[in-house]
Parts: C-alpha cells; sequence; structure tokens
C-alpha cells in the first residue's frame, strides 16, 4: 500500500479536481453559452463540469492507485448491507430534517433534486445528468474519500478513527445544513470498504443510494417536500 504521506497528497488532488475544477470546467461552457441561459442550463452545466472532473479522478486513480484494491464483491451482499444501513438512515434523515424545519432552520434541496424533480427524459443532458449522479460521483467521491483518505488515516487514528474523520471530511464538502446526515452516510460507506477491505463495496453502496434518490425524486417529486418540510 503507498505510504499515508502519498495517499494524502493524493486525497487533495483528487479533491482539488472536484472542488476547484469542476467549478471551473463550469464556468468556461457557461461563458462560451453552451447552455441556456436560465437556471436549468446552469445546473446541466454544472453537471457537465462535475462528470469531466469525476472522470478526471478515475482517470488519476488509474495512474496514482488508491489504497484499498477494487477486490471482487457480492453485489446482492454488499446491497442487502446497505438497505439494512439506508433503512435507519432515511429514518433520522426526515427526524433531522423535520428538526430542522421546526427550529426555524430548515434545510433546503439541492438544486440538482430540483432539477431531476422536473426532468425532460427526452433530452440527452438529463440521462448525462442522471449518470453524472448514480455513476461518476459515486466512482469519484469514494476514490477520493475512500480510497484516499481512509487508508491515509489509519495509521494514525486506528480503523475506527480513520472511518470516522473520513466520514466528518465528507460531511463538510456537503451544505452545511446536510452536513451531518451526510457525514453518517460517508461513515456506512467507510464501514463497508474497510469491513471488505476493499473500495468497490462502497462505491457500490453509494451508487445504490444515489439511484434510489433518482428514481424517487423523478417519479415521486412531492417526496421532496416531505423530505425538506418548511
Amino acid at each position: 500500500m503507498p505510504a499515508p504521506g502519498l495517499l494524502g497528497l493524493r486525497f487533495v488532488c483528487g479533491l482539488f479536481a472536484l472542488a476547484v475544477g469542476a467549478p471551473l470546467v463550469q464556468d468556461l461552457l457557461w461563458q462560451r453559452g453552451c447552455f441556456a441561459a436560465d437556471a436549468g442550463g446552469r445546473i446541466e452545466a454544472s453537471m457537465v463540469g462535475w462528470v469531466v472532473a469525476c472522470v478526471g479522478v478515475a482517470a488519476f486513480a488509474g495512474w496514482q492507485p488508491s489504497g484499498l484494491p477494487l477486490r471482487p464483491a457480492r453485489p446482492w451482499r454488499t446491497l442487502g448491507l446497505y438497505a439494512a444501513l439506508a433503512l435507519p438512515w432515511w429514518a433520522l434523515f426526515v427526524a433531522y430534517a423535520r428538526g430542522l424545519a421546526a427550529a426555524g432552520m430548515p434545510a433546503v434541496a439541492q438544486p440538482q433534486l430540483l432539477y431531476l424533480a422536473g426532468a425532460d427524459f427526452g433530452r440527452p443532458m438529463t440521462w448525462l445528468f442522471v449518470a453524472g449522479v448514480a455513476i461518476a460521483a459515486p466512482i469519484a467521491e469514494e476514490v477520493v474519500f475512500r480510497g484516499y483518505l481512509l487508508p491515509a488515516l489509519r495509521p494514525a487514528l486506528g480503523p475506527t478513527g480513520a472511518v470516522a474523520a473520513t466520514a466528518a471530511a465528507f460531511g463538510f464538502v456537503h451544505p452545511l445544513p446536510l452536513a451531518l446526515p451526510a457525514a453518517l452516510l460517508g461513515a456506512g460507506f467507510g464501514w463497508l470498504a474497510q469491513r471488505a477491505g476493499s473500495l468497490l463495496p462502497a462505491i457500490v453502496a453509494h451508487a445504490a443510494h444515489n439511484a434510489v434518490t433518482v428514481v424517487v425524486t423523478v417519479a415521486w417529486p412531492a417526496t421532496l417536500d416531505y423530505l425538506y418540510p418548511r
């Protein structure tokens, strides 16, 4: 396995690509008038930028491997473990969102979810958007956080501490009101990766989570009003 310091450097490079590279591509496309000059066009430009950055991270991981191998995983077992984690997570998320609303600090649905709620699947860009959410994001984010950061922290913090610290970092890069639920979700992904000694279960579970979110949002848009009460 690569040295922790080298993995930490790879984590910084991957995070930079996602946090800085994606917005730069988005702004370039927007300034060149590649997308409609409205909110939908802005979201589509952001997703193209995100997909480009995610592909860059995947290519970087092929050159600079993560600290966890992509060992074969039993997908149905992984999905079963994800379901066991996801059901209580969704219950906690609903309670958390309602608690924020009751305190006068309601969480707001992410623009990507609002886009999906009214998406037109007759447009190719919508399918790219779905692929970005359900495939590109899980691969790139798991490479960066569970592939690079988790094993980089493990020698110093131990298995449990590394999972917790990585989950906290994962939550921190999400919008503030959603940081805690994202961190809990990241802890589940980290546990799956740690348990299997492989990055693949975390990628499968992350992709399943995002895919479920996409399907529910597209099929039942009113769910957003339930999940994000005001």
